[in-house]
C-alpha cells in the first residue's frame, strides 16, 4: 500500500505542479512521500524528497525536521543535528520535539 502511495502522491504532485503550482499543496504531496519512504525503510529516497520540499518552500520546518529523522536512520548524527536546528530556527514550537 506504501508503494501504491508514492505512486499516487506522485501522480498527483506531477498533475498539480504542471496545471496549478499551488506550493503548499506541491510541498505536502512531497512531505507524505517523505513519510511513505521512511516507512519501507528508504531512508536516502526519503532523503532526495525531502530536498524537493525544500525546492519547493525553502527553510520549511516539516521538511527539516523529516530530515534531520531521516539522516538519523542513516546514522549520520552530525547532518541529523544541523537538520533538527534548521527546523527549530523556522519554528521554535518545535524546540521540545528535538530536544
Amino acid at each position: 500500500e506504501l508503494k501504491e502511495a508514492i505512486d499516487v502522491y506522485g501522480v498527483a504532485y506531477e498533475f498539480g505542479r504542471i496545471n496549478y503550482d499551488y506550493r503548499p499543496l506541491m510541498h505536502d504531496l512531497v512531505l507524505r512521500r517523505v513519510l511513505c519512504h521512511s516507512m519501507l525503510g528508504n531512508f536516502k529516497e526519503g532523503l532526495r524528497e525531502c530536498e524537493l520540499a525544500l525546492r519547493i518552500i525553502p527553510n520549511g520546518a516539516t521538511a527539516n525536521l523529516l530530515r534531520g529523522l531521516l539522516h538519523s536512520k542513516l546514522g549520520n548524527g552530525d547532518k541529523a543535528n544541523d537538520a533538527f536546528q534548521h527546523a527549530v530556527t523556522q519554528n521554535r514550537d518545535l524546540r521540545d520535539v528535538v530536544d
